[in-house]
């Protein structure tokens, strides 16, 4: 449940950025100043994993322009500024996890996502995510350390 909150935690923090010129350079100032600011706006420290966290929005930080890469790629028929902010942050999201998390298997981080998307998106949200995750998990090399479900 924990992840479940650090993940929506997440997708609130990138969601409030978006749109911001992301730094070059990622360090952990930066990301500490943000969750810093979303823990004393919004959120107790104990209703998320704050390691995990941290790792959720650094990673996808450093992976921004290679993620919307990936997303604008595969959603011909939409433009990435077209998208509702929730589900471009959430594909982002979900992308540093199928990426680099190789704890967490690959099922998980498309299902994970595709219940915050419910619950945040639209009607349409889940099934759109869902289907762009899944183009874009096919069409990545095979990770040897990645579960793939």
């Amino acid at each position: 449940m924990r992840r479940r909150k650090s993940r929506e935690a997440a997708m609130q923090i990138l969601y409030s950025i978006d749109g911001t010129k992301i730094p070059e350079s990622i360090d952990d100032g930066f990301v500490g100043h943000l969750l810093n600011f979303f823990y004393e706006s919004f959120m107790q420290r104990s209703a998320t994993d704050e390691s995990f966290l941290f790792v959720l929005i650094k990673g996808t930080l450093e992976h921004y322009s290679e993620f919307n890469h990936l997303i604008a790629k595969q959603s011909e028929h939409w433009k990435l500024e077209r998208m509702a902010v929730v589900d471009r942050n959430i594909l982002r999201l979900a992308l540093f996890e199928l990426t680099s998390l190789n704890d967490v298997p690959s099922s998980v981080s498309i299902n994970e996502a595709v219940e915050i998307a419910k619950r945040y998106g639209t009607d349409e949200s889940g099934a759109f995510i869902n289907g762009i995750l899944d183009q874009i998990w096919k069409s990545l090399p095979k990770n040897p350390d990645k579960v793939r479900q």
